[in-house]
């Protein structure tokens, strides 16, 4: 009788570690399948991956420091508590997005105005060097039956722009357009031609 227990006791271990086995091998050919798939579609090239060593001529730190913007945001956006941090971005409105244009008769400048904000802006020119500081404010509010919720942020920036052509000092102008603020500097017409 004892040999007989030993005897099924040895069947339902082995047949256990079969079953496992059998198990084990299904979910190393799955993770084989998923690993040659994406290394089918991946797509990223020696360019892609970010240089880190400082050492070297050309890294760059702060496409380190979108990076970690990025992935910040993303964690941001995943946090249970999201109703507390209330912003598109960890990092939201601490500096402006500001570009430059040129052509024959004037500069324009563009200050991208981030959603629902309300932005002072102040300008100055010294010799051939443009100023623009300013600040963004947003005020949120939020209420139910069984809260309520308030927040106010607001960020500055001041940015200096070169302009490599004398201007009109009197050719500026400063209008608000959907989302961006754009400033537009004539050059003074009697150095063109």
């Amino acid at each position: 009788m004892q040999l007989e227990n030993k005897f099924k006791l040895l069947a339902v271990i082995t047949s256990i570690s079969v079953i496992a086995i059998i198990g084990l091998s299904i979910y190393i050919w799955q993770m084989n399948t998923k690993i040659d798939s994406l290394e089918k579609n991946n797509t990223l090239t020696k360019q892609d991956i970010p240089n880190t060593d400082p050492r070297s001529p050309n890294w760059d730190p702060w496409k380190e420091m979108d990076q970690m913007k990025k992935q910040m945001d993303e964690m941001m956006q995943t946090m249970p508590s999201r109703q507390y941090f209330n912003r598109d971005s960890f990092f939201a409105s601490d500096t402006a997005e500001i570009t430059m244009k040129e052509t024959k008769k004037e500069y324009i400048v563009e200050i991208e105005v981030p959603n629902d904000q309300l932005a002072e802006i102040s300008t100055e020119i010294k010799g051939n060097m443009l100023t623009i500081q300013g600040s963004f404010k947003s005020i949120k509010k939020q209420s139910d039956d069984a809260s309520y919720f308030s927040s106010q942020s607001q960020s500055r920036f001041r940015r200096s722009l070169t302009l490599q052509e004398p201007i009109d000092e009197k050719g500026i102008n400063t209008e608000q357009k959907d989302d961006k603020i754009i400033i537009t500097i004539a050059k003074n017409s009697t150095t063109m031609d």
